[in-house]
C-alpha cells in the first residue's frame, strides 16, 4: 500500500512489445486503453531520442510498420500472431550459449539464403546433438561482392566441417560459383516445398528439439515476426529451414496431406 500523498507516484515500466507474459500482456492493455484506466500518465522512449540509432531509422522502416513503432519508436503494441509461438522461442533461446562443434556427433550442415537486389543473403548453420538441433551459426551478409561472398562460405564451411550445403536454388549462378570451389552443394526450391519445411520448423519448436544461442539476436527478431505468408526480412529464417533438411521424421511427406487432400486428418490440425 502507498501513503496518501500529493507525491505518491506508481510507475510501470515494461518493453514495448507483448512478449506473452501475463503482467505484461495487462501492461499494454493499461497503455492502450487509455478510457478504462485514464488516470495513467503514458511515456514512450523512442530510438531517435538516442544518438546511436538515430542513422537505423531506415532500415527500421523496412522491417515493416509494426517492428518500426515497437522497436525504433517505443511504441507498446500487443504481439502480431506468428509461426511460431514466441513462449515455445524464449524457451528455445533463454540462457543458451553460443555452441561449438561436436565432434562425436553428425557433422554441421549449412542453409544459404541468397540475397537480391538491397536483400541480405542469410547463412545458418546447425547441427544434431543427441535428437537437438543446435544453432552453431547464424548471419546476414549485404553489399559483399560475390566473390568475397563465395570466400566466406567456403571459410566456413571448412571451419565448421560442414558436411552439406543447401542452398536456395533461385540464383544458380552463386550455386554453380560454390560448386566449382569444391563445395557439397545441394540446391533446393522454396516454390515447391515451402509449406513443408515451415511445418518442420514448427513441429521442432513444439517439440523441445531446437536451441537458439541468446547471442543470434538478428535471427530471433525474424523468427518472432514469422508468419505462414511472410516475404522480405525472412533470409534467416529461410536458410535455418535449409539448414534443417537433413532431418525429415517430424515433416515426412504425410504433411502434404493438409493442403493436397480433401481428408484433412486431425493429427495435423495443429500447425493450423
Amino acid at each position: 500500500m502507498i501513503k496518501p500523498s500529493d507525491y505518491s507516484r506508481i510507475i510501470l515500466s515494461s518493453t514495448p512489445f507483448d512478449p506473452g507474459k501475463e503482467a505484461r500482456n495487462l501492461f499494454i492493455e493499461m497503455y492502450l486503453d487509455e478510457k478504462r484506466y485514464s488516470d495513467w500518465v503514458r511515456y514512450h522512449f523512442s530510438a531517435k531520442d538516442c544518438p546511436l540509432k538515430r542513422d537505423f531509422e531506415e532500415e527500421a522502416k523496412a522491417m515493416g510498420d509494426y517492428y518500426y513503432d515497437v522497436f525504433y519508436l517505443g511504441k507498446p503494441h500487443p504481439r502480431e500472431s506468428g509461426m511460431i509461438d514466441l513462449d515455445l522461442l524464449r524457451e528455445a533461446s533463454e540462457n543458451v550459449p553460443k555452441f561449438k562443434v561436436d565432434p562425436a556427433s553428425s557433422r554441421p550442415v549449412m542453409g544459404i539464403d541468397w540475397g537480391f537486389a538491397r536483400s541480405a543473403t542469410g547463412i545458418t548453420i546447425v547441427q544434431k546433438v543427441d535428437d537437438v538441433f543446435r544453432v552453431l551459426y547464424s548471419e546476414q551478409f549485404k553489399g559483399s561482392t560475390p566473390e568475397a561472398l563465395s570466400d566466406t562460405i567456403k571459410s566456413l564451411a571448412e571451419a565448421y566441417n560442414v558436411v552439406r550445403i543447401y542452398c536456395d536454388a533461385e540464383n544458380k549462378s552463386e550455386n554453380m560459383r560454390l560448386k566449382s570451389l569444391g563445395l557439397p552443394v545441394i540446391p533446393r526450391s522454396f516454390r515447391s516445398h515451402k509449406t513443408r519445411w515451415q511445418i518442420n520448423l514448427r513441429s521442432l519448436f513444439e517439440s523441445r528439439r531446437i536451441l537458439i544461442p541468446e547471442e543470434f539476436i538478428d535471427l530471433k527478431l525474424q523468427l518472432m515476426r514469422y508468419d505462414w505468408n511472410t516475404k522480405g526480412n525472412d533470409d534467416l529464417v529461410d536458410s535455418l529451414m535449409l539448414a534443417l533438411l537433413e532431418d525429415t521424421k517430424s515433416a515426412s511427406s504425410e504433411s502434404i496431406l493438409v493442403y493436397s487432400s480433401k481428408f484433412r486428418s486431425t493429427r495435423f490440425r495443429k500447425f493450423f
